[in-house]
């Protein structure tokens, strides 16, 4: 093939690179959404990670201009706030498209951002990949391979901050050109220290993992000799001290980080996240090869799923990967980069190996999620790391001139990679009601007011409303991919989320409503036909104001009510349910009826327990359980009577009934040991004989009739 002039030029060949890999963004991605860019977007319908994103994109350049430290924030989880530290805040994104956002609007910023990354991470990929097979076309093959990758196409998503991935192949270039000798150390340090925080800026997760593995690089490196042992100890050395470097410009960062004393543990579960075995032969949901009859069963079985499942490297990339490395295995740099490529693969699969769904084996990754940071990481994600480097075999392999059959291996495994554009992910209308999007909250809400939006949370879109009215009130809730302790211990936030009322709603709300002074509740969207009825309960009187509900608060609720904490709340609660429990255990047992089928359906039919009637009906296998409550047989002649908590919120029902119990579990199955952790989290079992429930019924009584 006979290439244009431009690109055997450096600059020139970078250039039109990148317009070529942009240009297949915007034919791919752009022209859904260029036709009403501020009203459609980039994303999957109903997830609420893209409003999130937008809600961060707005977010930074209000605080900063609002003398607001942007770490902090009591916008959202209003009034306690919360610690953005350990959120995906995307500073670096929100700040470089700050003029977008406030000239268009965040909807507009997001869907350029969404455009560019992966043809920026491709054209990054591209600059490695030329330096070291010194080829136009094999590079430009290589960047795709890791701009388009199945990693990118499912971020894409709803996933901001998992696509701003560009500083990777840019640090391992500046490692390549040290290495070359053609970079000072000074130099080499302060553009690599600039890497590093940049990335951290776009995700801490990815700089965690970019230094777990360049540490497994720099190793393996060592172990394959390719390189100098000498040259490699002091590029290793350097690039510690530009780590070093970067740390000291992120100090306020960090600071805020260890204040936030964030929960100890992985925060979603690396073992659902992990590639499953045959991910990296399967196409995913996002590809078009995924939606094949044949393939689609499989792929739905898979773990990660979704925007997850992005291991596919599929079979003519392999081969090819394997024919490269049979051909130079001799060369240490194969040796290297097929090594590393497989240490990634194996720890992408996770702590244990699924194959089509099922657990199998422990795997080696199971020893690194212990680790600070790295065990908040998601093994699946890791496949960014490994489609770079199978980018850069790629554009190797193609660079030696390989035969027909070569060329016509990476064209398949081009080919291969091609998203679903037709399937409908991609794409979404943004549904912000005409009361944010026209401004008539200006004309019903104060400015700083304390707010309760419902659908709530994850559930809606309320994030990217509150956004596009520039933070004009406060909301007693959010989403940032997690929900603050504090929130997690109201036992009205499941109602909240799903809409099913639990044990002495009414009463629930109204103390959540005063403890976080919302003073208007606003219904929008699809919980208009949930949450009316429910909110009839607390004698509230909605007004229909465009297309939202509206519920004043009023004062004598909130200053009746005030000054109750989650923790007295929840404690409170789970006493008040444990009690009702064992009230109506205890009434279904002295009627003498089959303990067999005992549960807490049963005991509100005969009119033992009072359950609200909205919501699902029991789960017939195991109809035991009412929302976070347990009341069954357990044993012979044996009770059990259980729900969900921390230790620090069901320890007064430990207390009360524990001494009275037969058996005490917690977290179950294992039995209550003294001395736990206050976050120690799981289900509490208590089992009764006949006797001991008589007894604890006489504890009841005192809290169902003080």
């Amino acid at each position: 093939m006979k290439l244009p002039s431009s690109a055997s030029r450096p600059l020139a060949g970078a250039l039109l690179a990148f317009l070529i890999y942009q240009v297949i963004a915007l034919v791919w991605f752009g022209r859904p959404v260029l036709n009403d860019f501020s009203h459609s977007y980039i994303g999957i319908k109903g997830s609420p990670d893209p409003g999130l994103n937008m809600w961060f994109l707005v977010w930074w350049p209000y605080a900063i201009s609002h003398h607001i430290n942007p770490l902090l924030t009591k916008a959202i989880w209003a009034p306690s706030g919360f610690n953005l530290t350990w959120a995906t805040s995307i500073p670096f994104a929100a700040l470089i498209a700050a003029p977008v956002t406030l000239k268009w609007g965040p909807v507009v910023s997001w869907n350029i951002l969404c455009l560019l990354a992966p043809a920026v991470a491709a054209w990054c990929a591209f600059i490695l990949c030329r330096h070291v097979c010194k080829s136009f076309v094999p590079a430009l093959a290589g960047g795709y391979v890791f701009g388009f990758s199945p990693y990118m196409l499912g971020h894409l998503l709803g996933h901001l901050c998992m696509i701003l991935v560009f500083p990777v192949p840019l640090a391992i270039y500046l490692v390549v050109l040290r290495l070359e000798r053609r970079l000072a150390a000074g130099t080499f340090v302060a553009l690599l220290a600039l890497a590093a925080v940049t990335l951290f800026l776009c995700s801490q997760e990815l700089l965690a993992t970019a230094v777990l593995f360049g540490a497994i690089a720099l190793l393996t490196a060592l172990a394959t000799a390719a390189a100098p042992r000498t040259d490699l100890l002091e590029t290793g050395a350097l690039a510690a001290l530009a780590l070093a470097v970067g740390a000291v410009l992120l100090a306020p960062y960090f600071y805020y980080l260890i204040a936030a004393q964030f929960p100890r543990g992985p925060i979603n579960s690396p073992q659902v996240y992990s590639s499953d075995l045959l991910a990296f032969l399967v196409p995913g949901q996002t590809l078009l090869l995924g939606e094949l009859r044949t393939i689609r069963p499989i792929a739905l079985r898979l773990t990660g799923g979704g925007a997850e499942d992005t291991a596919y490297l599929g079979l003519p990339l392999l081969v090819l990967i394997f024919a490269y490395g049979w051909r130079t295995w001799r060369t240490p740099s194969t040796r290297l980069t097929l090594a590393t490529l497989l240490i990634i693969m194996i720890a992408s699969l996770g702590p244990v190996l699924h194959v089509a769904g099922a657990a199998a084996i422990r795997l080696p990754w199971a020893l690194f999620i212990g680790l600070p940071l790295i065990d908040k990481a998601l093994p699946g994600r890791f496949m960014m790391y490994a489609f770079l480097d199978a980018g850069l075999i790629l554009s190797l392999y193609l660079a030696a001139k390989p035969g027909v059959i070569g060329k016509s291996l990476a064209l398949l495994a081009i080919i291969s990679l091609i998203p679903d554009l037709p399937g409908g992910w991609w794409f979404s209308s943004v549904d912000t009601p005409r009361f944010f999007r026209d401004g008539g909250y200006r004309s019903h809400l104060t400015r700083g007011e304390t707010t309760l939006v419902l659908p709530y949370g994850r559930e809606g879109n309320s994030m990217l409303w509150q956004a596009q009215s520039g933070m004009y009130f406060r909301m007693a809730g959010g989403y940032v991919g997690l929900t603050p302790t504090q929130f997690l211990r109201w036992p009205v936030l499941n109602t909240l989320y799903n809409a099913q009322p639990c044990l002495d709603f009414a009463a629930q709300l109204k103390l959540f409503l005063a403890a976080h002074d919302v003073k208007t509740i606003i219904v929008a969207g699809n919980a208009r036909r949930q949450w009316p009825r429910l909110l009839q309960t607390l004698d509230l009187a909605g007004s229909a104001v465009d297309d939202v509900t509206l519920y004043d608060v009023p004062e004598d609720l909130r200053s009746t009510n005030a000054g109750m904490t989650a923790e007295q709340v929840e404690r409170d609660a789970a006493l008040h349910a444990f009690a009702l429990m064992i009230s109506a255990a205890q009434g279904y047992w002295a009627r003498g009826l089959p303990l067999s089928k005992l549960n807490p359906w049963e005991a509100s039919r005969l009119g033992l327990l009072s359950l609200p009637a909205a919501g699902p009906g029991p789960d017939p296998h195991s109809p035991q359980w009412w929302q976070n409550l347990w009341l069954g047989e357990y044993g012979d002649l044996t009770v059990g009577v259980g729900t969900l908590g921390d230790y620090a919120g069901i320890s007064g029902v430990i207390e009360r009934y524990g001494p009275l119990a037969k058996e005490v579990f917690f977290p179950y199955p294992r039995k209550l040991r003294p001395h736990l952790r206050q976050d120690t989290t799981g289900q509490l079992l208590m089992t009764f004989d006949r006797r001991g429930l008589e007894r604890a019924l006489a504890e009841a009584q005192s809290s169902l009739h003080p």
